[in-house]
């Protein structure tokens, strides 16, 4: 609809996840580190670290061009029809021409980075809400050591909306505190409920409102 690039446009929500994305990881990687200080190590510790550490290396290598030219240049030569290449390759260039635009204008970077932080801030105030709602108790400060790492467990590619997965984390570092699993699980499913599908029935009423124009 603005007429710009796929590159240029799709940078725009590659960045909203980008942000979102090392927020999490930097936070996911200290709270871990103290969690496991202050109460239990939790299991698979290092994993968590290393996978981490891993994802951050791997941002890293997509932000930088010249790198990400030489490691997938061989690829893109081979997996891409010749008649193809010069508009992808000006796609790719319009992406990275764009992104050079958020390091320039870095109070604008500052501020996107900081819209994120407050929306982690909402996350953990609700997260709060829902123990204090079910009648658990919960420091809001343990709250904020555990969040982040319950986040990183659902971004497992291994279930849906991470059922499962966040819900045995849950139970595991609810168990520190002596709650049972029936509370956990509780805590877990009214979670998802307003934390993922209200946001995105939210998403959705956004969508009927203005959809966009799919063109062929």
């Amino acid at each position: 609809d603005t007429k710009r690039g796929f590159g240029e446009c799709f940078l725009t929500v590659f960045v909203d996840r980008l942000l979102d994305l090392v927020t999490i990881l930097v936070f996911g990687v200290v709270t871990v580190l103290i969690f496991s200080y202050k109460y239990i190590d939790i299991p698979s510790f290092w994993v968590i670290i290393v996978a981490a550490v891993a994802l951050l290396g791997f941002v890293y290598l997509i932000l930088n061009r010249t790198l990400m030219r030489r490691l997938m240049g061989p690829i893109y030569k081979f997996l891409t029809p010749a008649k193809y290449r010069e508009q992808l390759s000006a796609q790719v260039d319009g992406f990275y021409d764009s992104l050079s635009l958020y390091r320039k204008h870095w109070g604008s970077t500052l501020f996107a980075l900081f819209l994120t932080l407050l929306f982690w801030g909402v996350v953990l105030v609700l997260a709060y809400t829902i123990t204090r709602v079910l009648g658990i108790d919960v420091p809001f400060g343990y709250i904020v050591l555990i969040m982040p790492t319950l986040t990183l467990v659902e971004l497992i590619p291994i279930s849906v909306s991470g059922i499962g997965t966040r819900d045995a984390a849950v139970v595991f570092f609810f168990s520190v505190l002596g709650i049972g699993s029936a509370e956990a699980v509780s805590f877990s499913l009214i979670y998802l409920i307003f934390g993922t599908y209200f946001n995105a029935l939210v998403g959705f009423v956004a969508w009927l409102a203005n959809p966009a124009k799919l063109r062929q």
